[in-house]
């Protein structure tokens, strides 16, 4: 179960990746709950619909990259860094830590911690 799930959420951050919210929504429970710690969060796969959609244009990062993930029973905690265009052609890295809670094949809960290194704040 462990396996499944860490391969479920590498594909999701491909999905991501790709800006296709529809395909991002379907690895989500109708009642998942979504909290960016800090920023938004979300009750439901309706009103994390509307949450992404309010992001408007702000693209995707560009890359991810998962130093480690680890889990036990339905939960798998990845860490890593990703880089994200903040604007046209500036580019800034930032360290994650994604916890996803899951409910069979589905993700219930995703609390996700994204921290910006001082030296990008520059």
């Amino acid at each position: 179960m462990l396996e499944r799930n860490k391969e479920i959420v590498k594909n999701l951050n491909t999905i991501i990746q790709e800006n296709n919210l529809e395909e991002f929504l379907a690895f989500f429970t109708d009642d998942v709950r979504w909290t960016k710690v800090g920023d938004k969060s979300a009750q439901g796969k309706e009103n994390l619909r509307q949450v992404i959609k309010s992001l408007g244009d702000a693209p995707p990062p560009s890359t991810v990259t998962f130093e480690a993930m680890v889990g036990e029973g339905d939960t798998i905690a990845a860490y890593g860094s990703l880089t994200v265009e903040v604007e046209k052609g500036v580019t800034i890295s930032q360290d994650f830590c994604d916890v996803y809670h899951f409910r069979g094949d589905k993700i219930a809960e995703l609390r996700a911690f994204n921290i910006t290194p001082e030296e990008n704040l520059r």
